[in-house]
């Protein structure tokens, strides 16, 4: 397996991830559940952890497919510098989910406030 194919692999488990999670979550809002909350944010820090293995992963493909017929290095870069927007836009998502995390856990009493505000960046 090349880079091409890893990347293949694992670029599209931050985006599902992410869907998934908010939307965990937010049934675990709308349910009162502390359970299906946990489960959310969880899946939205994993979710973050996997694009680091996607940008790692993707200059090796970026350059397997630059030769490609229909593949401009314009459009190549325009993919980058989407995956990096990306990234640095679910950074501070995570750390919201893990405080979160946390607050249920100790049953703080801001767990609600910061559940909600996972949906904002």
């Amino acid at each position: 397996m090349n880079g091409a194919h890893f990347h293949l692999l694992v670029n599209h488990i931050p985006i599902v991830g992410t869907i998934f999670g908010l939307l965990i979550l937010l049934a675990g809002i709308i349910l009162k559940n502390a359970t299906v909350k946990l489960t959310g944010l969880a899946t939205l820090i994993a979710a973050t952890i996997s694009v680091s293995f996607a940008l790692l992963s993707g200059d090796p493909a970026g350059e397997a497919v630059e030769g490609l017929p229909g593949v401009t290095e314009a459009m190549v870069e325009h993919h980058e510098s989407i995956a990096y927007s990306s990234f640095l836009g679910m950074i501070p998502m995570a750390l919201i989910a893990g405080l979160s995390f946390y607050s249920i856990i100790k049953k703080k009493s801001r767990e609600h406030t910061f559940s909600i505000t996972c949906f904002l960046p």
